[in-house]
């Protein structure tokens, strides 16, 4: 991205007049978004500062401030579910299954979060 405007600038190279224009207009769209994404992680952090089981969540390895708050809105009320193994399978962290004959065996939980 930071070779495209370059390129656009470049009057030898086979791009049309057109062309030129609407990829000026898409990169600038696209810059747009850029920023409109930086706005809203910064208001993001600014709000999963403000409550504190967001904070908690945060802390554990590889959940930042979306996912922490994305959680923090799944378990609502942590209370209407009686353990981690509900919660789990509210959000459909549940054992694979391998049956057959009558006989019932449960794999496990992939780190993933496949059955």
């Amino acid at each position: 991205m930071a070779c495209l405007p370059d390129y656009l600038e470049d009057a030898e190279n086979e791009l049309t007049t057109l062309s030129r224009e609407l990829v000026q207009e898409m990169l600038l769209e696209l810059q747009d978004c850029q920023q409109r994404i930086k706005t809203l992680d910064i208001r993001l952090k600014q709000m999963s500062a403000q409550n504190e089981d967001t904070l908690r969540l945060e802390n554990i390895p590889g959940v930042g401030p979306l996912g922490a708050s994305a959680l923090t809105i799944a378990l609502g009320d942590s209370r209407d579910f009686n353990n981690g193994r509900h919660f789990a399978s509210y959000l459909g962290l549940v054992p694979g299954e391998h049956s057959s004959g009558g006989k019932t065996r449960l794999l496990g939980i992939t780190k993933r979060g496949e059955g």
